[in-house]
């Protein structure tokens, strides 16, 4: 289990003013949340953010402090603009380690360029629901299509996470297929091809955009 403590401030102002003057200053206006626990709204330098998610994931567990004390949490939601993404909300959900938590892990696509110029990808999910213990939780899913045949898909039931990872997600959904070109239509060449050994190396940030409203909390 990736977990990296950070630093946090106690916030009083909300509204879009005040996180839109957080932002300006280097803070991510953020909120934590949890089961038997007082919500609290927070900042964090957008620096020790950028940090966590480069090197362990949207969904990374850590160490928040706040003043004097400090207790694990996951990441549950990164808000970005839909423009620049820039991160502009954070949502974390204060954890107990011997319990199981549910969190989404994001898709990564290996194989890309065993596809030619005839055959398109579609990827029509970005993450999958998941329930385990949080020193269970994968950085990432990664679905390799280089043997994946013409008008054949890959369903969320073909994920093998382990038998201690529940699938929340319906098994039924499709995550990618491979369909022929129409038009000699040119497969889009700036989606990245994840190797399998690379996989647990992946900058998250770079690859995952959310594109969610700004809450303003």
């Amino acid at each position: 289990m990736n977990n990296k403590s950070i630093n946090s401030i106690m916030r009083n102002e909300i509204g879009s003013n005040a996180c839109n003057r957080i932002r300006n200053i280097g803070f991510i206006p953020s909120v934590i949340y949890g089961h038997n626990f007082i919500n609290h709204t927070l900042k964090f330098s957008k620096k020790d953010i950028k940090d966590v998610i480069r090197n362990f994931g949207e969904n990374a567990i850590v160490e928040v402090a706040i003043e004097n004390t400090s207790f694990p949490a996951i990441i549950k939601e990164v808000q970005r603009d839909s423009l620049t993404n820039e991160i502009i909300h954070l949502d974390l959900q204060k954890i107990d380690i011997g319990e199981k938590i549910t969190t989404s892990i994001p898709i990564l696509i290996a194989g890309r360029k065993s596809l030619d110029s005839d055959h398109i990808l579609q990827q029509q999910l970005q993450k999958i629901e998941v329930e385990c213990y949080p020193n269970q939780v994968p950085d990432n899913v990664l679905v390799d299509i280089s043997q994946m045949a013409m008008n054949k898909s890959y369903k969320v039931g073909d994920v093998e996470l382990g038998e201690d990872i529940t699938i929340l997600t319906n098994t039924e959904e499709i995550i990618a297929s491979i369909t022929r070109a129409k038009n000699n239509e040119e497969i889009e060449d700036d989606e990245y091809d994840y190797g399998i050994e690379e996989s647990k190396q992946v900058d998250i940030e770079n690859n995952i955009d959310d594109n969610k409203d700004d809450k303003d909390i």
